[in-house]
């Protein structure tokens, strides 16, 4: 039996490990092609597809950030 990834739909609160401690955002825009964005001055690329979507996220602070599926969790 496969696992099928699910991808996180815009609006879904989601989790990962930064620095060792769990943080937290929302799902803003989900990406499945290559993509190249200017953020906070920097050029941030992500190798995106319907297996491994990127996903735009807005932090609680505000601010935003791409991030990839593997790298997050559904939170609860």
């Amino acid at each position: 039996m496969t696992l099928k990834k699910v991808a996180y739909q815009p609006g879904s609160r989601v989790s990962w490990a930064e620095h060792g401690q769990a943080a937290y955002g929302i799902v803003l825009k989900v990406f499945t092609h290559y993509l190249e964005r200017t953020m906070n001055g920097s050029t941030v690329t992500r190798t995106a597809n319907r297996r491994n979507p990127a996903y735009l996220i807005e932090l609680d602070g505000g601010d935003t950030l791409l991030m990839n599926h593997n790298d997050l969790r559904l939170a609860g």
